[in-house]
């Protein structure tokens, strides 16, 4: 589900439903990785996105309820007593469900990237909540200095996403261009700007 260093010791760990992998110090292709229970199965978004958000020196974790609704954040607090990694959530978005998938580009070439995601249509054939709601896709600017992200459309009801979103200069103007595929088509949103 994601990969990155959660635990901040400088190696990346991986992260799956129901917790997390730690790297071992060296040869890690053959010394076994200690497992962490740390959180229930979340039917998270795929993938999850490792990165210190606000600033701390402690990486965070963007997720998303795959199967619900739910676009959060989760903020490191560091470890308890028997080293199990404690985060503050919170809320990013949950006015569409299924952010299956999650992505982080410069959309705006400020430098900073933005989170990108939206509805993936029909991932269980419109059985999970929300799954016959409008199609959109959302990208959302990140706020140092609230800890907080800003919701912008890039469209709604028509385009939703798959499993994937990429990105790139696809027309080569300058600027970035979202290309997605699900079971409501293949789909290229060219950057327009502001």
């Amino acid at each position: 589900m994601g990969f990155g260093d959660i635990n901040n010791d400088g190696r990346e760990d991986i992260l799956i439903a129901t917790g997390w992998y730690e790297r071992p110090e060296d040869d890690a292709l053959n010394k076994k990785w200690k497992f962490h229970p740390d959180w229930a199965d979340l039917h998270a978004s795929c993938p999850m996105l490792i990165r210190d958000m606000d600033g701390d020196g402690k990486n965070d974790i963007v997720w998303g309820k795959g199967h619900d609704f739910g676009l959060y954040w989760w903020q490191s607090e560091g470890a308890d007593k028997d080293g199990k990694l404690i985060f503050k959530q919170h809320l990013i978005d949950e006015s569409f469900s299924q952010p299956h998938t999650i992505h982080l580009a410069d959309l705006n070439g400020d430098g900073i990237d933005e989170l990108i995601s939206g509805k993936r249509v029909f991932a269980h054939n419109g059985r999970d909540p929300g799954g016959l709601e409008m199609p959109c896709m959302y990208y959302y600017q990140w706020d140092k200095s609230r800890n907080q992200f800003s919701r912008h459309i890039i469209e709604e009801g028509h385009i939703g996403t798959g499993l994937q979103i990429r990105t790139g200069d696809l027309n080569q103007d300058g600027k970035i261009d979202i290309a997605v595929a699900g079971k409501d088509g293949t789909w290229i949103l060219f950057n327009q700007g502001e």
